[in-house]
């Protein structure tokens, strides 16, 4: 059986056993099968002539021609056909945006806008659809490729990290986060004067273009220094209690500063579980105490996740992928949000860890207008609890 690839994002292409064919004629034929594809269900074949060629002087002999071509391209003669028009690819088929939208992409795959190069100039109710899910898969890559240079961070892999956030800065270039994570990115990878430039350039692009500074993080993110420390079990184990205790009463700042300690002690033990009990609550404290921290407080989450894994330390590991998922709620990034939340409930270890997935998930649904899904999950968090 062939193997077919579907690549609508970038300059769209079509691959065959890994041999891109020769592609199908005309702009309006990527239209339709970009249509059909994000549409997820069948279209009449009125409808769809109407969207696409409304201004041709057969329509429907028009879409005929676009679904012969698309075929011819696909290699699947089966498909494309009926009335309403179903896509009905070959099994197996591998669609970027589909993917990628379920979250199972590769951030390889986010390499430019919807349909990039290609304009239909198929009406004004076409072109507002296309325009609306540019902007949405952009959301998606973006999202995509700052949890890929967040875990290559936590990795280690700074320079890796830096290639994949300066993608999601070209994707949003007025988004201070994205700017933010590569400049925290050079600076880790030991290229601080790269790390200061870009924190520079940003700062003039942005008052050029907004009227306003960026972030203060962008600048913060190129001079964090680690905090000197002995390498002493006890210290850390102290200054971690000590953090907790300070942010839960309310003393932000010196509670930050105690678990930023409790980490260099941690990381001079050694001791991998003992730095992602760390990273874990400074990271959380980072996210829902210090404003302008959750671009840092993700960084932090990231190794603390990645030390979690290496443990198999699951009560850790569900933590992580519940703040997690707070960032990506708090940002709006809700395709990243469903599977750090998914990944969360599944780890979940007791009914106190379950309530706070629960709650999350809520407020989720809520941000997003789904009420009533939203209630049911809330009465379920405060069951759990």
């Amino acid at each position: 059986m062939s193997t077919l690839v579907l690549r609508l994002l970038g300059p769209p292409s079509i691959e065959r056993d890994g041999v891109v064919v020769a592609p199908p004629r005309g702009h309006k034929t990527w239209a339709v099968l970009a249509y059909l594809v994000l549409l997820q269900r069948p279209v009449s074949r009125t409808q769809l002539a109407g969207l696409v060629f409304g201004d041709a002087d057969d329509p429907r002999g028009a879409l005929r021609w676009a679904l012969a071509q698309l075929r011819r391209a696909l290699g699947a003669p089966g498909s494309l056909g009926g009335d309403p028009v179903e896509l009905g690819l070959p099994p197996a088929t591998v669609v970027d945006v589909l993917a990628l939208a379920a979250g199972e992409g590769d951030p390889a795959w986010a390499r430019g806008e919807l349909l990039e190069g290609i304009d239909p100039g198929a009406g004004a109710e076409f072109d507002a659809w296309l325009m609306v899910e540019r902007r949405r898969l952009a959301g998606v890559c973006e999202a995509l490729l700052r949890d890929a240079a967040l875990s290559a961070l936590a990795a280690g892999r700074a320079l890796d990290a830096a290639a994949l956030a300066s993608r999601a800065v070209a994707l949003n270039r007025f988004d201070d986060g994205a700017h933010e994570l590569l400049v925290r990115c050079l600076a880790r990878a030991g290229q601080l004067g790269a790390a200061r430039e870009h924190a520079d350039a940003c700062d003039v692009l942005f008052r050029r273009q907004l009227g306003r500074a960026p972030d203060p993080g962008v600048r913060r993110a190129a001079e964090v220094q680690p905090a000197p420390a002995r390498g002493d079990r006890a210290a850390a184990l102290g200054q971690l209690d000590a953090g907790r205790a300070a942010v839960d009463a309310g003393a932000v700042e010196p509670g930050v500063a105690c678990l930023r300690q409790a980490c260099a002690e941690a990381r001079g033990v050694g001791d991998p579980l003992l730095l992602a009990r760390s990273l874990a609550a400074l990271g959380a404290a980072l996210v829902h105490s210090v404003r302008g921290g959750d671009e840092e407080g993700a960084a932090v989450l990231h190794e603390a996740l990645a030390l979690a894994e290496a443990v198999a330390d699951r009560e850790i590991e569900c933590k992580v992928c519940r703040e997690l998922g707070f960032v990506a709620v708090q940002a709006a990034r809700g395709v990243s949000a469903g599977r750090w939340l998914g990944r969360a409930g599944a780890l979940a270890v007791d009914e106190r860890e379950r309530a706070a997935v629960l709650g999350v998930r809520g407020k989720a649904l809520s941000d997003r207008a789904h009420y009533d899904a939203a209630l049911g999950l809330l009465w379920e968090s405060v069951a759990a609890a």
